[in-house]
């Protein structure tokens, strides 16, 4: 995937995957399972999710290489990050000790039995169905991408946008929202 360019001698890459093809394409019980999520969620398609259970699985690869790691130092400094990281994002929402190995452990522990779903109900489009600005995660996901909702002051027009608990409630209607019911109204 590295590509060369001919006028400036360097090589540029097309990036990293962000998602991966399943093993087994056709095993009918996961087809169904996806379209469950894909429907619950108002996913766009399965790549979507491919690319959560791609971050699920490597958050949970992070935590069983640092429950198994012999260093004490990295152990106790990246474990603290990984929860702390998990923590802000609203997916682990245990309190959390960080000066005490044993819960340390025992909630990279908790990481390991995450499922793709945790990280999608941290996703704007399920967020803002959820605080019921929407009436389906559809209409929800059309309101992202017409850019009628803003997290704190700046407008977010990515469904797949993670929301941090701190900004949960400052999910709101942009002014571009007001002015657009404002000018519906006025025709009706």
């Amino acid at each position: 995937a590295v590509v060369s360019t001919q006028s400036t001698g360097m090589t540029k890459t097309k990036g990293k995957k962000t998602s991966h093809p399943p093993r087994t394409p056709f095993s009918k019980d996961r087809l169904i399972s996806e379209m469950q999520i894909v429907g619950e969620y108002g996913l766009r398609n399965k790549r979507e999710l491919r690319t959560f259970e791609l971050l699920t699985r490597n958050v949970k690869k992070q935590a069983s290489a640092l429950l198994v790691v012999s260093d004490e130092k990295k152990f106790t400094v990246e474990g603290r990050a990984l929860l702390h990281k998990l923590k802000k994002q609203g997916v682990l929402v245990e309190n959390v000790d960080y000066f005490d190995k044993d819960s340390i452990t025992s909630n990279l522990e908790k990481i390991l039995d995450l499922s793709v779903t945790d990280f999608l109900k941290r996703r704007l489009q399920h967020r803002v169905f959820e605080a019921g600005m929407a009436t389906s995660v559809h209409q929800a996901r059309r309101f992202i991408t017409y850019r009628y909702v803003t997290v704190g002051n700046s407008v977010v027009d990515k469904p797949n946008f993670i929301v941090n608990v701190e900004r949960n409630s400052a999910i709101q209607f942009s002014k571009k929202f007001d002015s657009m019911k404002q000018r519906v109204s006025k025709r009706h």
